[in-house]
């Protein structure tokens, strides 16, 4: 199954320099996407072929202009994937407890209506 690529050579429309860094909502409007969301999605296919294109948490993206700040990009994202496994975690742990709950209720339930006098 082949990939579909971006619309875009970001490398041609970004600049160097997290200092450089155009908004979602002003590469949106520059590129003629409908919404912000379309960009995102856009950049997501380029990146996936191989086009560093980082992103400052304010929704700016920008190319890097050294190391430094490819290490930081990498650095956030993998700040953000941890905290992403965290809350997976807590949500499994809520799943599991929750249904523990369920299944001892049901059992008492079940028992309830089996006492022996």
């Amino acid at each position: 199954m082949e990939k579909i690529k971006s619309q875009f050579d970001y490398d041609g429309i970004l600049s160097k320099g997290k200092e450089t860094a155009v908004s979602s909502a002003a590469l949106a409007e520059l590129l003629w996407f409908c919404s912000v969301r379309m960009l995102q999605k856009d950049i997501e296919k380029a990146r996936e072929s191989g086009q560093l294109i980082l992103l400052v948490t304010t929704g700016g993206y920008y190319l890097p202009a050294d190391d430094k700040e490819a290490e930081e990009f990498i650095a956030t994202l993998k700040r953000r994937a941890l905290m992403t496994l965290r809350a997976i975690k807590h949500a499994r742990h809520y799943l599991n407890e929750t249904k523990g709950q369920m299944s001892l209720e049901t059992e008492r339930e079940e028992n309830d209506g089996k006492r022996e006098p």
